[in-house]
């Protein structure tokens, strides 16, 4: 299954992206907006906590200061001043010790590995660089390296592949958050257990999607900041609802028209805007009628 309509996060940076990726919560919400978070986390549950909740376990591989947003969660890290053309290989090794602990002793339920060259390589040559591009084909070697070694040792039985990344790479050299198409746009590809769709989706999808997919897939409820779809299956009614808004106000008649105008309705044409009015005397009944929302009075 490819996803090929999948965009990050505003700005575009790694810290910002994984934690959207693993939060299902924008940069607004979880709290991570660069990635300079050393003494920081996240400020909303993660699919960490998701899985302690469900009595499962999740482990993460990935860069020291590009993971210090998940705080204590069960990390294992590589340093990166490691050699660039190292670091990768560094990283699987890790990522391989865990998928045999995997088989071993049945932990943990979500492995997590973090690739790093392609993103370093990025932002010293741009992405219109030759090494740039061979440093894709060189990640994609690596995770078919891993998943190969992976099948070997029996990890893949049951088990559900999810690659994506946190961010593309502008046209440019150095740092993001321009959100040109080539650093906005990111490959999102799915395999294995549970997968019901083939071929590719050209419908808008999100990096936040990622939390409630393997939240789906493992079978327990997202983080409850956690706004993403589940991929992999068709849009059915039980995973595509009509969203609703629901708006609390006293005496806000003041107020509420700009509260509803910022409502993104444009986005969602199933999407319901109900006021609740608790008793208010200054005509905010009215004006949410006026600007299309339903209207419940509760006193």
């Amino acid at each position: 299954m490819d996803y090929v309509d999948t965009s990050t996060v505003y700005p575009a940076r790694t810290v910002t992206g994984f934690s959207s990726m693993f939060t299902g919560a924008p940069p607004r919400v979880h709290g991570m907006s660069s990635n300079f978070v050393p003494s920081l986390r996240v400020k909303c549950e993660s699919i960490f906590d998701a899985l302690q909740a469900g009595g499962l376990t999740g482990k993460l591989v990935g860069i020291a200061h590009l993971v210090d947003a998940f705080g204590e969660t069960d990390v294992e890290t590589v340093t990166a001043v490691t050699n660039n053309d190292a670091i990768d290989d560094a990283l699987t090794a890790r990522a391989r010790a865990r998928a045999r602990a995997m088989v071993q002793r049945d932990d943990p339920d979500l492995l997590i590995l973090q690739l790093l060259s392609v993103d370093q390589t990025g932002h010293a040559r741009g992405s219109y660089n030759s090494e740039y591009l061979a440093k894709i084909e060189e990640s994609d070697r690596h995770i078919e390296r891993c998943l190969s070694w992976c099948d070997s040792i029996g990890c893949l039985e049951g088990a559900t592949v999810l690659i994506t990344a946190g961010h593309g790479q502008g046209i440019g050299i150095g740092g993001h958050g321009h959100m040109s198409p080539s650093e906005r746009y990111v490959p999102c590809i799915m395999w294995g257990e549970g997968v019901e769709l083939q071929g590719c989706v050209d419908d808008p999808k999100s990096v936040m999607d990622v939390t409630a997919t393997i939240a789906y897939y493992l079978g327990v409820e997202p983080p409850a900041q956690s706004v993403g779809q589940v991929l992999g299956v068709p849009d059915t009614d039980e995973l595509s609802r009509p969203v609703a808004v629901i708006v609390p106000a006293f005496n806000e008649a003041e107020n509420l028209p700009t509260t509803l105008a910022r409502i993104p309705r444009q986005q969602r044409p199933d999407l319901r805007v109900i006021v609740v009015d608790d008793g208010s005397t200054d005509g905010t009944a009215e004006i949410a009628h006026r600007h299309g929302a339903d209207v419940v009075v509760s006193h």
